[in-house]
């Protein structure tokens, strides 16, 4: 990486060049406590490589994350940033965003009004675009495979059993094998006591208290698991530790 870094800065000096990093959900940077690391490479660029000049954007998909806040001091004294809050998408822009996706993905007529506006709707409760625009891709998909060249109620509800995982899809697919070990061992211990999957997780890896702490606090922060904290007669307050999700989908697409 340092060698990498390094010419891309002797370019921007040799060109006179500025270069501009937009870190998109740089909130994953944060869950796996990467992101003080990544940004003060940039930002400290020019210390290292004398008149780099390098800005960086940061964009957070999870609105409770404080970015200064979560950052390191060293972070905080040079990233100054302005904030700029974009507001989640109401249900007309939804609308209007999915009509947009059918224009360049379907015939005229395939989808009707009354089918798209239950594919927003869904989309609406789930708060996440990209479940919708996989509903369409599914639902139209379905509706071929039935030889129709209509998209029915039907296609899209049975669409949605797929298409409403589709950020655990996501989030479980960037974990690290000791983290979806964890999501596992947690599946099929759902509601056990912090202690108890802590004891579990240690057998099958080897791995500390510290760095179980810390995937749990991480799979919280991606809405893969509730970690709620439960008082215990006599024993103080204990996490408990279970799914957000459906056990069977989770170990479906482990």
């Amino acid at each position: 990486f340092k060698k990498l870094f390094g010419q891309v800065t002797d370019h921007l000096v040799a060109e006179d060049e500025v270069l501009v990093v937009a870190l998109d959900d740089v909130n994953y940077l944060f869950y796996d406590a990467e992101a003080s690391d990544t940004l003060y490479s940039l930002l400290r660029a020019h210390e290292a490589h004398t008149g780099a000049r390098i800005g960086v954007i940061v964009i957070s998909s999870d609105p409770d994350l404080d970015v200064i806040a979560e950052l390191d001091g060293r972070v905080q004294s040079v990233f100054r940033p302005e904030d700029v809050y974009f507001p989640s998408y109401d249900t007309e822009e939804i609308v209007a965003i999915l009509r947009e996706r059918v224009k360049r993905g379907f015939r005229d007529g395939v989808i009707g009004t009354e089918e798209l506006d239950r594919v927003a709707g869904l989309t609406t409760e789930t708060g996440d675009l990209r479940v919708g625009i996989d509903l369409l891709r599914r639902a139209g998909l379905r509706a071929e495979m039935r030889g129709s060249t209509e998209i029915a109620g039907e296609d899209v509800d049975a669409a949605y059993e797929k298409s409403k995982y589709v950020h655990l899809s996501r989030s479980l697919r960037g974990l690290a094998d000791s983290e979806r070990l964890l999501v596992d061992v947690i599946a099929r211990s759902d509601g056990e006591q912090a202690g108890t999957v802590y004891e579990i997780f240690r057998e099958e890896t080897g791995l500390g208290y510290t760095r179980y702490s810390e995937i749990v606090n991480k799979l919280a922060r991606l809405g893969i698991i509730d970690a709620d904290y439960a008082e215990l007669e006599g024993r103080g307050r204990s996490r408990e530790l279970s799914l957000a999700y459906d056990a069977d989908a989770v170990l479906d697409r482990l």
